[in-house]
């Protein structure tokens, strides 16, 4: 492509940097804790209402998955002999555990517990993800890696 600038031609060159599948892999996983954590926002009044408690009460879900994070980001420290990639895979069918509860939660406390267990895995997986984006990049792209598995997340709309 070329461009004209004040009399001057300027050639713009496109890079394309193809990202490879174990990152698109790490962006999937963040793109899946975004939206367990934003997404009831978004249904809260009909969670409120399927469990016949009031809207703030309802608010207590985001907050137990907030204290999730809060408390799985330092338990961290427990796995850091193991493998990286065996502290995502954990840290992922900790979501997923927690997740499924959430959606079979028949009542408002199982459904807080589940909550609080969705939340574990987040704070940890972003910090472990991002060693994991650094080392499986190309030399010179560690800090676009890292900063590009939440590329997926941050466009999505919540909830979708």
């Amino acid at each position: 492509m070329h461009y004209f600038c004040s009399g001057k031609k300027f050639v713009l060159q496109v890079v394309f940097f193809q990202m490879k599948k174990s990152l698109i892999a790490l962006a999937f996983g963040t793109l899946g804790l975004g939206i367990a954590e934003f997404t009831m926002m978004g249904i809260l009044p009909y969670v409120a209402a399927d469990l016949n408690i009031s809207i703030p009460v309802a608010g207590h879900f985001i907050s137990a998955y907030a204290l999730g994070v809060c408390a799985g980001a330092p338990m961290l420290i427990l796995a850091r002999k193991r493998p990286l990639k065996h502290i995502l895979l954990a840290l992922m069918a900790l979501m997923l555990v927690g997740n499924l509860g959430a959606a079979v939660a028949p009542d408002y406390w199982s459904l807080l517990a589940a909550r609080f267990i969705s939340g574990l895995p987040h704070g940890a997986y972003f910090g472990v993800a991002s060693i994991v984006a650094g080392k499986l990049a190309d030399e010179g792209r560690s800090s676009e890696a890292r900063n590009g598995q939440r590329g997926l997340e941050l466009p999505m709309p919540y909830p979708l």
